[in-house]
């Protein structure tokens, strides 16, 4: 007969555990300005977007061809049509009572290239459940003819607590 393990409880440091909130934005701590400010206006388009489900104005934030690359949680999409079709539109169709949220703890900005690291919270009702995700996430931005776009996006969301 095979031996039963015994669970042991895991001592996590308290730094895994800390609440999202505990990472203030950059607008939190009064530094939201300049070529970040200007980062930071392209997740609130996007957030904004995704609440009223304005496909093209979600579209007016991103690099839309095969540059484009996105990996939430793990789940990568290759290039823009990729996303719409197999994550964009069908998340647009079946989640109801959307809310978004993305504000910048940190950004690096350059002539050619700019990335934010952002702070998120997203929500919805999808099947009658309320789902709510937040985590920490990087957009990768590059500069185009009508302003920064969203060339690369990740996000990590945190689990649930554990039931105990």
């Amino acid at each position: 007969m095979a031996e039963q393990q015994q669970k042991v409880p895991i001592d996590l440091p308290d730094w895994v555990s800390r609440p999202l909130s505990d990472i203030k934005t950059l607008a939190e701590n009064g530094e939201l300005e300049g070529e970040a400010a200007e980062i930071q206006k392209v997740l609130d388009r996007y957030s904004r977007a995704t609440v009223e489900r304005n496909l093209p104005e979600i579209e007016s934030c991103f690099v839309t061809n095969d540059d484009f690359l996105i990996v939430e949680s793990s789940y990568p999409n290759f290039g823009w049509n990729d996303f719409k079709k197999n994550h964009l539109i069908p998340e647009l169709e079946e989640i109801e009572d959307i809310a978004h949220e993305a504000d910048l703890v940190q950004a690096f900005v350059t002539s050619e290239l700019a990335y934010g690291v952002f702070r998120y919270k997203a929500s919805g009702v999808n099947k009658g459940k309320r789902r709510t995700m937040e985590g920490l996430g990087t957009a990768v931005l590059v500069p185009t003819d009508s302003g920064w776009k969203i060339r690369h996006w990740t996000t990590c969301s945190r689990r649930p607590p554990a039931a105990h």
